[in-house]
């Protein structure tokens, strides 16, 4: 007797014919229990207090729009906070006018009673603080502006009159002297010590520069060996060198190793890479 080999047609009509037939269950209903969100989950900034919506109780609280005398006593970096809070709470109560809008528009539906001129109001009160942030910040930028119109002329006269003071000042005073040179950089160069949150810039390579050269002059000017700084490296070493004359020694030691370097291209880039290089180390 031959035996004969299925095909796989055969065995797919034997299959059906044995299935059981198939029943449709009902579909499982989405419930909001059966979602966890985890608390920090980024698109709960969209929702004040990680709620649906706002009762007219709650907004009613919000308060009023910052002055400008507020804001002008604040910092930067508070005024920079404040621009993304008004925001985020902009976004907030954009999402919520939607709903409120969306259930004015159906009258025969009374779940929803809220006013939209309650949302209105509060998102004009945000965009009047908003407006008054960048209101001071625009006073800020052209106070800037001419202050430093009114720095540039004077800068030669002013940086004169406190070399006199820094070089002059006596050998027992240099805690009281390392403090004048910290604010003079930072007022007429904006340079934080150790360059802390300052970018690679003109301003802030000019000030490296007038910063080394006041300190050579004051801990180094008995020796012969660097009586000026020729570049960004030179001027980086003295800067960030302890304000005293071994400090000031120390740094000489390296200038004479790094004038037996290649000579620097762009002083900028430079400048970059010996900032990251310090902040790393």
């Amino acid at each position: 007797m031959m035996r004969r080999f299925s095909t796989s047609a055969a065995v797919l009509r034997r299959s059906v014919a044995n299935a059981k037939p198939l029943v449709l269950r009902p579909p499982i209903e989405p419930r909001v229990s059966d979602v966890n969100v985890p608390e920090d989950h980024p698109l709960w900034q969209f929702f004040a207090d990680q709620k649906y919506m706002r009762t007219s109780t709650e907004l009613n609280g919000v308060g009023n729009s910052w002055t400008i005398p507020q804001l002008r006593r604040k910092s930067f970096d508070d005024l920079h906070t404040l621009w993304y809070v008004c925001l985020k709470e902009w976004n907030r109560l954009a999402r919520e006018q939607y709903i409120v809008k969306q259930w004015m528009s159906r009258p025969s539906e009374d779940t929803f009673t809220d006013d939209n001129s309650l949302y209105t109001e509060t998102v004009n009160k945000i965009r009047e603080s908003m407006w008054r942030i960048r209101h001071v910040l625009a006073e800020r930028y052209h106070g800037y502006r001419e202050a430093g119109q009114i720095l540039g002329e004077e800068y030669p006269k002013l940086l004169a009159e406190f070399s006199k003071e820094y070089l002059e000042a006596d050998s027992n005073a240099d805690a009281e002297v390392t403090g004048q040179l910290e604010r003079f950089q930072f007022a007429f160069f904006g340079i934080n010590p150790l360059l802390e949150g300052n970018f690679p810039e003109p301003q802030v390579l000019r000030g490296l520069y007038a910063v080394a050269r006041l300190k050579l002059a004051r801990y180094a000017s008995e020796q012969s060996q660097v009586s000026d700084v020729k570049d960004v490296r030179e001027a980086f070493l003295l800067f960030t060198c302890e304000h005293s004359p071994e400090g000031v020694a120390e740094a000489i030691e390296s200038i004479l190793e790094v004038r037996q370097a290649e000579p620097v291209e762009d002083e900028l880039e430079t400048l970059s890479q010996l900032m990251l290089a310090s902040q790393q180390a």
